[in-house]
């Protein structure tokens, strides 16, 4: 085998049409289905980014076609376009695979699964910039008898049995889901533990952020740039989130807005504003993101591979025959996006192809 590509993702799929374009022998391995983390998503859930903003390469059919450019879509929108994408382009995939290991040979890469072992040229990781759901250690602190759940197990209201809801992080996962709540009307009291995520507004003057977001392109801005680099700063620990604010929440629902959780203890949830949420009849909604993993590669030198941060790449090139797709800033702002995957994708396709060449006898 020339390449694996390990993920069905929006990287891995789009990957995949790039390399059958340069005719390179390639197998696409995915753990659950393809476009899983999507159809993982809850069920009220929307895109932050405008319609524009979504397509992937060599897709005639655009991403929610019943709605304006500028608006955003649904996750069935989503899932459908997703669909349609993968139709296109229909590409080597092997799908409830999961990767247990990736070994660094000798000239070569051993990509261990839970069913066999492939010997391949080129690994392209394609499991997204983060993959693996975080919950914070205060959550073992609390009392077994207090439900928890993480935003990528949540799927409607229904699923929550107390009166009483914390939901701890204020990214676009918390705030989606505090208002999907909210909207329900089946809860005595929401919190909403703020985790000091910006949040951009659904207009500008009447105008749609979509149409702001197209004039002025700040996720065409690549990462070594001063621009880029003030982004990555700011952003680091997570994206802003698209609105409703928590203070409109608060204002329209009555959502007690409480600071960012920092402990807990037998009195109940601390939070850093000094308020204590008690943990009686309440069920802990952690909306906080997620994290990379990349602990199942294997090098001969992991320093010259990972760092503190993830991997060590130019544009998502690691060492010799190890490739990266969907990282986030892996080249520009918009890298970790639909829109800008492709343009990665592309560059990594070529970049195995002239690695490739290189190594032709």
């Amino acid at each position: 085998m020339n390449t694996i590509i390990i993920g069905g993702g929006q990287a891995g799929i789009t990957l995949s049409y790039f390399l059958q374009q340069r005719g390179i022998e390639h197998l696409v391995l995915e753990r659950d289905r393809a476009f899983s983390a999507w159809h993982n998503c809850w069920d009220s859930f929307r895109l932050n980014t405008a319609n524009w903003m979504n397509t992937l390469p060599g897709m005639q059919k655009p991403f929610a076609p019943h709605k304006a450019w500028y608006d955003t879509a649904t996750r069935e929108e989503a899932l459908d376009y997703f669909q349609a994408y993968r139709q296109m382009v229909n590409p080597p995939l092997k799908e409830g695979i999961t990767v247990t290991q990736v070994a660094e040979g000798e000239n070569t890469w051993h990509v261990h699964t839970d069913t066999k072992t492939y010997q391949t040229t080129n690994v392209a990781i394609c499991t997204g910039h983060a993959a693996q759901p975080f919950v914070p250690d205060t959550a073992q602190k609390l009392p077994q008898s207090t439900p928890q759940l993480h935003s990528s197990t949540y799927r409607n209201p229904d699923q929550i049995t107390t009166p009483n809801v914390l939901i701890v992080g204020s990214g676009s996962s918390g705030v989606q889901i505090c208002l999907d709540l909210a909207q329900s009307d089946q809860f005595e009291n929401l919190s909403f533990a703020l985790s000091g995520n910006g949040v951009v507004p659904w207009s500008i003057l009447g105008i749609p952020i979509g149409v702001f977001s197209r004039m002025l392109p700040i996720f065409e801005v690549q990462r070594q740039t001063l621009i880029g680099r003030r982004i990555m700063h700011q952003w680091q620990d997570g994206d802003p989130a698209m609105a409703p604010s928590p203070r409109w929440l608060s204002k329209h629902y009555g959502v007690q807005r409480v600071g960012r959780v920092i402990d807990a203890d037998h009195r109940g949830i601390i939070c850093a504003n000094g308020k204590i949420v008690s943990t009686e009849n309440l069920t802990v909604l952690w909306c906080t993101g997620f994290r990379s993993d990349h602990k199942f590669i294997r090098v001969h030198h992991p320093e010259s591979a990972f760092d503190k941060n993830g991997p060590i790449h130019t544009r998502g090139v690691c060492i010799p025959g190890l490739f990266f797709v969907g990282l986030k800033f892996q080249h520009t702002v918009g890298s970790h996006l639909l829109r800008g995957v492709g343009r990665d994708a592309e560059y990594i396709a070529q970049k195995i192809a002239e690695r490739n060449r290189h190594n032709a006898p």
